[in-house]
């Protein structure tokens, strides 16, 4: 779902008070109006600078890489956990976006199907993180 031009998972969406897109969200072509960044696999909280007003989001990585993102209008967090995404191959349990705490024990072959939380292989233009773990 956080590439999903349509479904709201793994989004931050925008709103103003009558639950309508707010002007500005710049949503890519074809995306809900009301999506202001998308891929995103676990946003918590958000913040906003002081002075300044950007929005900042922190997010939770499933055993790893907790972010802090400063947020763009339209902008791609890039986390997309789908296998077969940028050559990556098959993954425990068909989900590529985790790290377990005991990589020993997972087969080599397999080590480096798993993705960062920003994944800028196949997105490259995704918004880097400020801060991660």
């Amino acid at each position: 779902m956080p590439q999903s031009p349509t479904r709201i998972g793994g989004k931050v969406l925008r709103i103003d008070r009558d639950g309508k897109a707010a002007a500005g969200n710049n949503a890519p072509s074809g995306f809900d109006s009301r999506i202001f960044a998308y891929g995103f696999r676990n946003p918590q909280g958000i913040t906003f600078r002081p002075g300044t007003n950007q929005p900042y989001t922190a997010e939770n990585g499933p055993w790893h890489s907790d972010e802090v993102t400063a947020l763009v209008a339209g902008g791609n967090g890039g986390w997309d956990p789908r296998p077969n995404m940028s050559g990556r191959g098959a993954c425990p349990d068909n989900y590529c976006g985790y790290s377990p705490n005991q990589m020993g024990a997972v087969d080599p072959k397999v080590r480096s199907d798993f993705m960062p939380m920003t994944d800028l292989r196949p997105y490259p233009k995704a918004m880097r993180p400020a801060w991660n773990n």
